[in-house]
């Protein structure tokens, strides 16, 4: 009984350690992926500056415009260039599974 308890103890910790030596493994590669998604967002960041105007270097000077209606729903109105008649708003409250 006694040694039949000694090799349940080993097994046990046989499996622990070979469980423990696969999280640490899988924890390894989540800090590399992470140092690596690191790294591209300063290298992003460093170019930035240089592809994107900034607010300041844009003329200031123009007068307002009166817009039309027509105006209105062609024109971009966010960052991105969108008109909101290129936005369907079932894309915008889709509620269902996201695949």
């Amino acid at each position: 009984m006694l040694q039949q308890d000694d090799l349940l103890m080993q097994k046990i910790e046989l499996t622990l350690d070979m469980q423990n030596k696969k999280v640490l493994a899988e924890l390894a590669k989540v800090r590399e992926e992470v140092s690596l998604l690191r790294e591209e967002v300063v290298a992003l960041k460093k170019a930035r500056p240089a592809a994107a105007p900034s607010p300041a270097t844009q003329p200031a000077s123009q007068p307002p415009t009166e817009k039309t209606p027509s105006d209105a729903t062609d024109k971009p109105i966010d960052r991105n260039g969108v008109a909101p008649s290129e936005v369907s708003i079932e894309k915008m409250f889709y509620f269902g599974n996201k695949r």
